[in-house]
């Protein structure tokens, strides 16, 4: 076990260095080739195939960067600010505590301001157009939900690994369908204008939940809009606001309009077996039943993955793992 933590602590000391090394020569030439770093590193496919460094010359081989290591660093990092009684708004999340510090992480990269218009054209400012590139690498155009990949290290983080394929949602209409009106869902003439928040700004840590047959959860981050006629607030999820869009945006956030309500909704994938088994008393309770059976697979399943690769540190007990990931009760369902 002593050698193993060694180990470990070299791992993440290289990476260190290599960070270093790389942001040290950022700009100049290693052998023929220059060296370029770029301060934001989307997530993609994979968590370790990155751009920031070249092929060099000597090795062939792709020197690379593990942003996914930035994001561990960070989230550790900050976990255990929360143990010394810093972050209290993590408790009032509806998030996971590893999900709630993702998103934390995440938001900033393009972070942006831009003008209140409902006219819906985009700012062309460089600094719109850096973060605009940020999110579009993140949620590609036509898209609001991003996949967490794998960390592909050697030793993996039992904090990570229970975010690994973790789906986030930014809902943006202006970003996510440029050039989209959007309708007031309150008054007939009025246009919403957003308004330079989210849900999880205004309301540090708040989220909308979608919930999803496997009993994941797709966790929401929210624009907030106002319309210019009636003043009334809307969020981006608004059943009204969903329903007078283009069917092919409005598809865009997985739950249809009549089904938008609260701040826990069902994915469209796990209504259509609600409404098959037309929810009868017994029926909603099986399904509650049957979804809490499918989390406790899924958390046996993360630990199976996460022990075959010979970890150093414990993964999170069960009842912990479970905080704030338990499905709604067949009641609930039933009021959905």
């Amino acid at each position: 076990m002593y050698k193993r933590k060694n180990c470990t602590v070299r791992v993440k000391q290289a990476r260190r260095i290599a960070r270093k090394e790389a942001l040290k020569n950022d700009g100049q030439l290693v052998g023929d080739v220059q060296v370029t770093v770029r301060n934001f590193v989307p997530m993609g496919a994979s968590a370790t195939k990155t751009d920031r460094l070249p092929t060099t010359p000597s090795t062939n081989r792709v020197k690379k960067v593990d942003f996914v290591y930035d994001l561990i660093e960070y989230v550790e990092k900050r976990i255990e600010e929360c143990k010394k009684g810093e972050h209290k708004w993590i408790k009032q999340s509806a998030a996971p505590t590893e999900v709630a510090l993702t998103i934390d992480y995440i938001l900033p990269q393009f972070e942006h301001r831009r003008e209140s218009s409902v006219n819906a054209v985009l700012p062309t400012t460089p600094s719109f157009l850096a973060a605009a590139s940020n999110y579009y690498q993140l949620f590609p155009e036509g898209t609001a939900t991003l996949k967490l990949p794998k960390d592909m290290s050697p030793d993996p983080s039992p904090i990570y690994h229970p975010l690994e394929g973790q789906e986030l949602m930014y809902l943006d209409w202006n970003l996510c369908s440029p050039g989209t009106k959007l309708p007031c869902p309150h008054c007939v003439p009025g246009l919403l204008k957003h308004e330079p928040y989210t849900n999880f700004s205004k309301h540090k840590g708040q989220v909308c939940r979608i919930l999803k047959p496997d009993a994941s959860s797709i966790y929401c981050v929210l624009k907030k809009y106002r319309c210019n006629s009636c003043e009334r607030l809307v969020d981006a999820n608004d059943a009204g606001l969903l329903a007078n869009l283009p069917a092919h945006v409005r598809n865009i956030y997985p739950v249809p309009p009549r089904y938008c309500n609260g701040r826990t909704h069902l994915h469209k994938d796990l209504i259509d077996i609600v409404e098959s088994l037309m929810l009868t008393y017994g029926n909603a309770d099986f399904i509650a039943k049957h979804m809490v059976s499918q989390l406790g697979k899924k958390y046996e399943n993360q630990v199976s993955t996460y022990l075959s690769k010979g970890p150093t540190s414990a993964y999170p007990k069960e009842k912990d793992w479970m905080q704030k990931r338990v499905p709604p009760s067949g009641e609930t369902l039933r009021l959905a």
